[in-house]
């Protein structure tokens, strides 16, 4: 799910599933921005309350998406998709 480029090092991903994430960091409640080039974070389409789900890549582990609960008023990635015609 990881681009081949963009990330720390040479921990690139393969893209084979064609979703090109970038790691484009994370910017928390604070106002503070961390890890741009080191994670890629998005939303997922759903909240609860002020906390929603998010889908995390990181610089360390090219094989697993991982998923966490967060406050909405962090600041990660979006991802639009359009249907098909």
């Amino acid at each position: 799910m990881k681009t081949d480029y963009g990330w720390y090092g040479t921990v690139g991903g393969t893209n084979s599933s064609g979703f090109s994430g970038l790691p484009g960091g994370e910017r928390w409640s604070n106002g503070s921005f961390s890890d741009a080039g080191g994670i890629g974070r998005w939303w997922s389409s759903s909240a609860n309350g002020s906390y929603a789900w998010s889908r995390v890549l990181d610089s360390y582990d090219t094989e697993y998406v991982f998923r966490d609960y967060n406050n909405l008023r962090n600041g990660f990635s979006v991802r639009c998709v359009r249907d098909a015609e």
